[in-house]
């Protein structure tokens, strides 16, 4: 088994190939795309247009150069800590984001926190007793949870519980935990309806390993074989599947954060793609590229710790 250091680095290095295809990839869809950027910024800005004003603005915003010098020219901005100026908010896109990636990291976490509770000890149930109609019951919902999106499930959400049952409020003011209640559980239905099939599917498979034949025979208890060695060994790859998740939430967070209004880094990025704002629509995506690697980077780091026999293969018995 590689050593932490050499894993680190191994990591590192996976993490800026993976950012900067993120980043080239972002601006090769950029330049793709049939909307002209300065032309979508001069008509909003401005009641009448002339095509010099917007040949004027698109030298201005730096557009007319070649796609390779706009990247390389915003790879320069990135290593001073400077993602440009937001077209729609006139202020630094770095001060936008760190407005509001604080409320998305909430909203995600809570919702992760649900999945967590949820589908491990719902999963756990199931594989104890597998075929039972509890786990029939599992199943059945968690088709249900897969089937619908989680936009879909914002807007069901607000209709019972702040329109038929006033519990919330249609528009929660600040980012108190009662305004994430509601958007975190529609975020987390979808993923934790899929956590709860692949973690049940990890300890069932689990229990028909060999260490486990070895632990009854040694007189334990199935109940003790399930909770001191099945789930210490499936550890591993469900704290991997959840930091995986999480990331995928931050991503997933754009919908849901505009229908419940919320003020995050999602609703961030998807006014930055209706405004043509590309340098906030690069940056947004960057940083989530960021935390999903990092995240997935810290559960390499503490599966090492906590579970190092694993990580070169071998079950905990």
């Amino acid at each position: 088994m590689p050593s932490l250091p050499r894993k680190l680095v191994k990591r590192a290095a996976m993490l800026l190939i993976v950012l900067t295809g993120v980043s080239l990839l972002s601006f090769a869809l950029s330049a793709i795309s049939p909307i002209d950027a300065a032309e979508a910024f001069a008509r909003r800005s401005l009641i009448s247009v002339s095509p010099e004003q917007i040949d004027l603005l698109r030298v201005e915003m730096g557009l007319d150069k070649p796609i390779y010098i706009q990247y390389l020219k915003w790879l320069g901005g990135l290593l001073r800590g400077d993602f440009g100026v937001s077209l729609i908010t006139r202020a630094p896109i770095a001060d936008d984001i760190f407005a509001r990636i604080s409320l998305t990291l909430k909203l995600s976490g809570l919702s992760l926190l649900i999945v967590a509770v949820t589908s491990v000890s719902g999963a756990v149930i199931c594989a104890a007793r597998k075929n039972s109609p509890f786990d029939h019951a599992i199943r059945g919902i968690t088709v249900f949870g897969l089937s619908v999106p989680n936009f879909w499930l914002g807007f069901v959400l607000l209709l019972i519980f702040a329109v038929k049952l006033p519990i919330f409020n249609v528009i929660e003011s600040g980012s108190s935990l009662k305004a994430l209640i509601l958007p975190a559980v529609a975020l987390a239905i979808p993923s934790g309806s899929s956590m709860t099939r692949i973690f049940r599917a990890t300890i069932l498979s689990e229990m028909n390993k060999d260490y486990v034949i070895y632990a009854r025979a040694r007189g334990l208890s199935a109940h003790r074989t399930l909770w001191m060695h099945i789930l210490k060994n499936s550890f591993p790859s469900i704290l991997t599947m959840l930091c995986q998740n999480f990331g995928y939430m931050i991503s997933s967070c754009a919908v849901l954060e505009k229908i419940f209004s919320l003020k995050g880094l999602g609703g961030y990025l998807a006014d930055a793609i209706i405004g043509r704002d590309l340098a906030a629509v690069n940056a947004c995506v960057f940083i989530v590229a960021l935390i999903f690697v990092a995240v997935n980077t810290l559960s390499d780091i503490v599966n090492a710790r906590i579970a190092p026999r694993m990580a070169g293969g071998v079950p905990n018995v």
